[in-house]
């Protein structure tokens, strides 16, 4: 209400040829489209977020041609209807990327979409993704990448997207891989990139996926900082983890570790080398309390380190 209030006449649409009004918003960079009805759609940059309570309608989906290009679309907390995507993607001709939030795919399980062989990306999260659920998914010829967020993956479901004939590349973040989801990857021949990140498994669960694809390249995207380095001539695959540097104001340096201590373990996980300790870290999110014990001088302890945002630590 605040938003409408304040907007200006120019920004003021007029109604549409359904009979019915919006605002157009500009604060920043972001555009905030609201509809007479309670839709509400936020543009940053070429983004928007397509965010109601009940099932949206084809005519809320004019209201883009006012936003501009769109690239990356999210649709959250909502079921999704076949008719309103196709009315969708006649407005939205540069669309590559689409995020499903908590949203119900099941209408869409054995719909016809004409999916556009532009999206080349989607991303579920918040949701809880069947095997029957992954059919649409299925459906879009030009999926490269696959995104899972904070999602549950039900037994089989990954198995399906052996279909996919383009799909290189999937990335966990905020969630856990079982050992099956785990099993399921070493299926997927064609998925040549795995990224992960805040994402928890256990360590050999991840051995043998490595061993049963070692072609596959895994990258770890940390998002929280533990503040220690070790010696410039020590690789990550390395035996030992001595550390040679804490880094000051980190979770590690709070929490007392020293330079010259070695990790032994994190959460009662050995901690060999230090790409074991990255991999410790990288299934682990900002504020998180790990249990690090250190070998200093002939003594152990055992340390709680707070970790924090990796955008805190410093730029070397």
């Amino acid at each position: 209400d605040t938003e409408m209030a304040n907007s200006k006449p120019a920004d003021h649409l007029p109604p549409d040829r359904f009979g019915y009004q919006g605002f157009l918003i500009q604060q920043g960079n972001v555009r905030t489209l609201i509809s007479r009805d309670g839709y509400r759609l936020n543009q940053v940059s070429t983004q928007v977020k397509v965010q109601r309570d009940a099932q949206t309608q084809n005519r809320t989906f004019e209201l883009l041609r006012n936003v501009g290009a769109i690239e990356k679309v999210e649709f959250s907390d909502r079921t999704i209807a076949p008719d309103e995507l196709g009315s969708f993607f006649e407005v939205t001709g540069n669309l590559t990327q689409l995020t499903f939030a908590n949203c119900d795919l099941k209408p869409l399980a054995e719909s016809k979409v004409a999916w556009p062989n532009r999206i080349m990306t989607v991303e579920v999260k918040d949701s809880t993704l069947t095997a029957d659920q992954t059919k649409p998914i299925l459906a879009i010829s030009g999926l490269s990448k696959l995104i899972f967020q904070n999602c549950e993956v039900a037994p089989g479901a990954l198995d399906k997207f052996n279909e996919s004939k383009n799909l290189v590349s999937m990335e966990f973040s905020s969630m856990e891989i079982s050992s099956q989801l785990f099993q399921s990857l070493a299926n997927l021949n064609r998925v040549t990139s795995l990224q992960l990140s805040g994402v928890k498994f256990d360590k050999d669960d991840y051995q043998k996926l490595l061993a049963a694809r070692p072609e596959l390249e895994v990258v770890f995207t940390a998002r929280a900082f533990l503040g220690v380095r070790g010696p410039l001539n020590v690789g990550l695959d390395d035996p030992g983890c001595e550390i040679s540097t804490v880094i000051p104001n980190s979770g590690a340096a709070e929490a007392g570790i020293l330079e010259g201590d070695v990790i032994e373990s994190v959460n009662g996980q050995r901690i060999i080398r230090f790409e074991d300790l990255r991999i410790q870290v990288a299934q682990h999110v900002p504020g998180d309390v790990l249990k690090i014990r250190v070998a200093r001088g002939g003594k152990r302890l055992t340390l709680d380190v707070k970790l924090k945002d990796v955008s805190t630590a410093p730029q070397y």
